[in-house]
């Protein structure tokens, strides 16, 4: 499958911290089109004894849903890097979407959590906990119909 950034589609990325996703954004230069709420942390100066802190989430969610519904508005294709793993989370964006016209397509990053464990090593100040992650592993939605495996992505088609 190919990723059509003319297209009216809000992707959504899903995985454990250290599954993939930010890596999976750079591979195929989307960072242009992508909000990670990480990215706003740090720019806020939400790191702390060496790792991102969620001080400041509240303000950082409202900084990602107002970009998020400007380009909405501006009918631009857009990337949410993150976990994405609690429902709650995928409807938030799915009701932007839907107000806008957009379709949602979700991809999914099913690497396991020791290897997402593992990478943390090599994270810095990007690193979670292992509990963190098994939490998360615990609240993971699988049964999304609009998801796909982001092994399954094999192209993008650029703008005109």
């Amino acid at each position: 499958m190919k990723l059509d950034l003319n297209s009216k589609t809000l992707v959504l990325l899903q995985g454990l911290p250290g599954a993939g996703k930010s890596t999976f954004v750079k591979k195929w230069g989307l960072e242009p089109y992508t909000l990670c709420k990480d990215e706003f942390r740090i720019m806020a100066g939400c790191v702390k004894n060496g790792e991102i802190s969620q001080d400041s989430n509240g303000i950082v969610k409202r900084v990602v849903y107002m970009l998020l519904e400007e380009r909405l508005k501006n009918e631009v294709f857009t990337v949410i890097d993150e976990t994405n793993v609690f429902g709650t989370t995928i409807d938030k964006y799915t009701e932007y979407a839907q107000k806008y016209g957009f379709d949602v397509l979700i991809i999914r990053f099913n690497t396991s959590k020791e290897e997402c464990k593992r990478r943390q090593a090599e994270r810095g100040f990007r690193a979670v906990s292992d509990e963190l992650i098994d939490k998360m592993n615990r609240f993971f939605v699988h049964n999304k119909a609009n998801a796909i495996n982001a092994e399954d992505i094999d192209g993008i088609v650029k703008e005109v």
